[in-house]
């Protein structure tokens, strides 16, 4: 294939793909009833409004202890939810890795549980939490935590199976046993991934728990 071949049937592509986003942006704009003029006109008026709000005041300095209380509690929250999350998420894993499976009804079970634990957004339980229990701290920890364990399992039980493979085998070619493959396997080479996604989860319920 010739290079002027290529190139003309990369930009047909290309135009194909910018004529159905305009396609998909004109008729989103016409269910929603979006208004381009006024869309962009009030552009400037939300940058006044934004550098006339968004500068410290008096005021907002008087509101500086209860912000700065709410923020350490936003972080031991984050924190505090992250690492029970990761303890759950570790038995969880270790009952559902390929790998190390004790029982394959029990591994299904284990990454069916992580899978919808997942799936739902850290928003929506905290909005089940919210009907059930109204608003405090422990409604966003318990939302945090649900949510974290369920992303934790399912990163641990993929760390797993890639990380701890060949070691498994080393030490069940000794005839080792299930503990000694858990602890002296799977833990030791899992484990610098393991707390990459502890810390990711940290940095990620951070920003969830303004919620």
């Amino acid at each position: 294939m010739r290079w002027g071949d290529f190139f003309l049937k990369k930009m047909m592509r290309f135009l194909m793909f910018v004529l159905l986003l305009l396609v998909v942006t004109l008729m989103a704009m016409t269910l929603t009833e979006f208004d381009v003029a006024q869309g962009v006109s009030s552009i400037p008026k939300a940058m006044l409004w934004g550098l006339s709000n968004f500068y410290p005041t008096k005021e907002a300095f008087t509101r500086l202890p209860d912000i700065l209380y709410k923020l350490r509690e936003t972080v031991l929250i984050s924190i505090a939810s992250t690492t029970v999350g990761a303890c759950l998420a570790l038995v969880f894993a270790i009952l559902g890795a390929s790998t190390i499976e004790i029982n394959r009804v029990i591994g299904r079970i284990s990454r069916a549980i992580a899978t919808v634990f997942r799936n739902i957004d850290v928003a929506v339980w905290a909005m089940i939490l919210l009907f059930s229990f109204g608003q405090s701290a422990l409604t966003g920890y318990f939302a945090l935590l649900l949510g974290s364990f369920g992303f934790l399992t399912r990163a641990f039980i993929d760390t797993i199976d890639e990380a701890s493979g060949s070691a498994v085998e080393a030490l069940r070619a000794t005839g080792a046993g299930y503990l000694p493959v858990v602890f002296q396997a799977v833990i030791p080479s899992s484990l610098p991934q393991m707390v990459s996604w502890v810390l990711f989860t940290v940095e990620t319920n951070i920003r969830s728990a303004t919620l």
